[in-house]
């Protein structure tokens, strides 16, 4: 496999799991979740975290 089809496979596994975790969390955070999941460029894993910690503190969850 090329450096190109594995950096694009690890970027899809990556996305697969972001997705994943989104699905999994509370109601309270449906505006969080499709918000992530309709930027155009995939954010980074600690700037998804960060903005779920930030949705969480600001519901006092």
């Amino acid at each position: 496999m090329s450096t190109a089809g594995l950096k694009e496979m690890l970027g899809e596994r990556q996305r697969t799991r972001m997705v994943q975790f989104l699905m999994k969390l509370r109601h309270e955070f449906k505006s969080i979740r499709g918000s992530l999941l309709n930027r155009e460029v995939t954010p980074a894993l600690d700037v998804m975290l960060a903005t779920v910690l930030r949705e969480e503190t600001r519901l006092g969850t």
